[in-house]
């Protein structure tokens, strides 16, 4: 006789329908998890090219500019822009010109504003965020935009934010001015001095670390989190992602930019955001 005894039968079906069961609460739980992995891939991908959520917000002005200032010249094209920025409310316009300043000094974008008012009385341009006068200097100098652009990345400043909140008080912590000087060393020198060495993660898809220098000066690291290795730190990591089958060839910053992260490693995806927002004036 079963160990059941004479409710076998019905202990049988509720098994049954217990199997029946999980293997429908594990075709659900996977196709959850699927979605899930696809909104997280979805999400690194907009912070990976630094678009807005938004599409009428002003990082996506902000784009459209950078790369209307890159494409090649055609007739029309001041027109389309002047077009645009006429339907933008004053405050955007000012943003464009805090974020060209910051771009061209080399500054935080709060010490852009700062500037910028204080040299306000003093300009032969209305600074009032109403003059056309801007236009043309915005197509002439999109890489101005672009380095300013890639310094709001690297500061994570939220560029949808009111001026006002782009004023506020820089943070005093040390990481933030370590990330500042990232973004203006980034934003103030040409693309063609970085050195760039990568390691993909277990996948081995995805960069799990990011190894940059300028010229001859220190290196960045950009993993979970930001540090400043020193050269025999990078070259002996280097040797064991070489040995793992883990290097990923970069040469160029453009080359880092195409590719995605480990999706835990918030400083490595910070730095791909300030990256491309770099590159976005440039067609190598």
């Amino acid at each position: 006789m079963s160990p059941f005894g004479p409710h076998a039968h019905r202990y049988a079906k509720d098994i049954e329908f217990g199997e029946s069961e999980g293997r429908r609460m594990v075709r659900t739980t996977s196709a959850a998890t699927k979605a899930a992995r696809t909104q997280v891939a979805s999400a690194q991908e907009t912070l990976r090219k630094g678009r807005s959520a938004d599409p009428e917000g002003f990082e996506a002005l902000l784009r459209y500019i950078i790369e209307l200032s890159a494409a090649p010249s055609r007739a029309g094209r001041a027109e389309e822009l002047a077009s645009v920025l006429r339907k933008q409310q004053a405050e955007a316009r000012l943003k464009l010109q805090v974020v060209m300043m910051a771009g061209r000094e080399g500054l935080s974008l709060g010490a852009a504003q700062a500037s910028l008012a204080a040299a306000q009385p003093e300009s032969s341009v209305e600074l009032d965020g109403n003059s056309d006068a801007l236009d043309g200097h915005y197509l002439a100098h999109g890489d101005l935009l672009a380095r300013g652009y890639a310094i709001a990345c690297a500061t994570r400043v939220e560029l949808e934010g009111t001026l006002d909140r782009w004023r506020a008080p820089e943070s005093g912590e040390l990481e933030e001015r370590v990330w500042l000087r990232f973004g203006r060393q980034l934003a103030s020198s040409p693309l063609e001095e970085w050195e760039c060495l990568g390691a993909l993660g277990t996948s081995g898809e995805r960069l799990s670390q990011l190894y940059l220098r300028r010229g001859k000066e220190a290196w960045w690291s950009f993993g979970a989190v930001l540090d400043r290795p020193s050269t025999a730190t990078v070259h002996k990591d280097s040797r064991r992602a070489r040995s793992g089958r883990r290097h990923a060839k970069l040469d160029t910053l453009r080359n880092v930019a195409l590719r995605r992260c480990e999706l835990d490693r918030r400083a490595l995806q910070r730095a791909l955001r300030a990256i491309c927002a770099r590159i976005a004036a440039r067609a190598e």
